[in-house]
């Protein structure tokens, strides 16, 4: 297995792994309604191409005997009261056949070095409430809860 920065030839990988990843979610979430997720190929082109060629943001990708199993993404997040910067994971899913066997943590040691490399102190992600192993997972790899998300969708 290896972990790699995607670039621009790894689009549409990364869009089908976020909408697996989002499936994947819904399955967990509510399981009788089995919503399969098109949100990142249907909206996700654009920011994916400012994304990927930024150097506050990376995009990684797990690959094992030429297939994607997983993938990354963070960024840059200012912290202007402390005049600094941190690294936020947006997204990170690791497809359930193959988690348990160390990929998610080579992404995240990745993730790690990435913000090291830049300077950061600390990485922070959220995780949805329902989604108790991925924050298990979490607690194992050193993260610790710490507050609650609040979001409000304006148009």
């Amino acid at each position: 297995m290896t972990i790699n920065k995607a670039d621009k030839t790894h689009k549409q990988i990364v869009l089908k792994l976020l909408d697996d990843f989002r499936t994947e979610c819904h399955r967990i979430i509510n399981p009788e309604k089995k919503i399969v997720s098109t949100t990142a190929q249907e909206n996700g082109g654009q920011l994916f191409e400012k994304m990927v060629d930024s150097p506050t943001s990376a995009i990684f990708l797990a690959e094992d005997s030429g297939k994607y199993i997983g993938v990354a993404t963070v960024n840059a997040l200012p912290q202007f009261r402390y005049g600094r910067y941190i690294a936020e994971v947006e997204e990170m899913f690791v497809y359930p056949e193959h988690q348990g066997k160390g990929v998610a943590i080579e992404l995240l040691n990745t993730v790690e070095k990435w913000a090291k490399e830049h300077t950061m102190s600390y990485i922070r992600l959220e995780s949805g409430n329902e989604l108790a192993r991925a924050h298990g997972f979490y607690e194992k790899a050193g993260f610790r809860h710490y507050a609650k998300a609040y979001e409000k969708h304006i148009k």
